[in-house]
């Protein structure tokens, strides 16, 4: 789970702008503080907050993913593609995506939860464990999905459409994210623990810690350093 004061040493407000080519980058808060990425490719990235905080991802490619809260938190994805996902909690809380394809999938609990699964795509789902379990998802869009753990469990989303997406772990645990776009986004840690993201557009952002921690973009012959 979530570590909730990772981000208590933040104490003040850092607001940075980048322009990488068509990107821009907003870091407006770091801990209870907003964090605005601008573009991701051609697309807007808003996280509102990490750990108990809202984090709102605007649109990944032209889709709108907004994210509540990581954790006992609420996570709402818009839309994949054109369709609607809602994801109310992760962990015992609620679950629920409106549509992958045309068909509509209804998450009530992971857990001890209802699970309700049509299809996604034309594609079979396989749930294999749900706690400590491991999770399969076969497909969605052409993309494979596999979803390790949830909670302190391992996540791996194979593709989204074409692109290849690793979640290691949520809360304290290892985030890796292949590609977005044709880039490759990887985040070790989110917490205390260590963030990477290799390349958002053209650009390279490595942020090293997120509380305390340092921060480091870099972009070809630009390197930003942030001591919060």
């Amino acid at each position: 789970m979530l570590i909730n004061h990772i981000f208590e040493t933040v104490t003040s407000k850092v607001s940075h702008k980048v322009a990488f080519k068509s990107l821009r980058i907003n870091l407006g808060h770091i801990g209870s503080r907003r964090i605005n990425l601008g573009h991701i490719g051609s697309c807007r990235i808003n996280l509102g907050h990490i750990g108990s905080r809202r984090i709102n991802l605007d649109h990944i490619g032209s889709r709108r993913i907004n994210l509540g809260h990581i954790g006992s938190g609420r996570i709402t994805l818009g839309h994949i593609g054109s369709r609607r996902i809602n994801l109310g909690h992760i962990g015992s809380c609620r679950i629920t995506l409106g549509h992958i394809g045309s068909r509509r999938i209804n998450l009530g609990h992971i857990g001890s939860g209802r699970i309700n699964l049509g299809h996604i795509g034309s594609r079979r789902i396989n749930l294999g464990h749900i706690g400590s379990r491991r999770i399969n998802l076969g497909h969605i869009g052409s993309g494979r999905i596999n979803l390790g753990h949830i909670g302190s469990c391992r996540i791996n989303l194979g593709h989204i459409w074409s692109r290849r997406i690793n979640l290691g772990h949520i809360g304290s645990c290892r985030i890796t994210l292949g590609h977005i776009g044709s880039r490759r986004i990887n985040l070790g840690h989110i917490g205390s623990r260590r963030i990477n993201l290799g390349h958002i557009g053209l650009c390279r952002i490595k942020l090293g810690h997120i509380g305390s921690r340092q921060i480091i973009l870099k972009s070809r012959r630009i390197i930003f350093g942030l001591h919060l």
